[in-house]
């Protein structure tokens, strides 16, 4: 099997958690808002 056939069969699970600072909940959704588009656009999907 190529490597290129073989990548495209791969994936990636990315499992992340969050500790939340109840002082900085604005910083983090701008982070999560930034995100997701991110995710789109390399090609993936979120499951939450």
């Amino acid at each position: 099997m190529s490597p290129l056939l073989l990548c495209s069969l791969s994936m990636i699970t990315c499992h992340l958690r969050y500790i939340i600072d109840a002082h900085k909940l604005d910083e983090f959704e701008t982070c999560t808002r930034l995100w997701f588009p991110l995710i789109h656009c390399f090609g993936s999907a979120y499951l939450a």
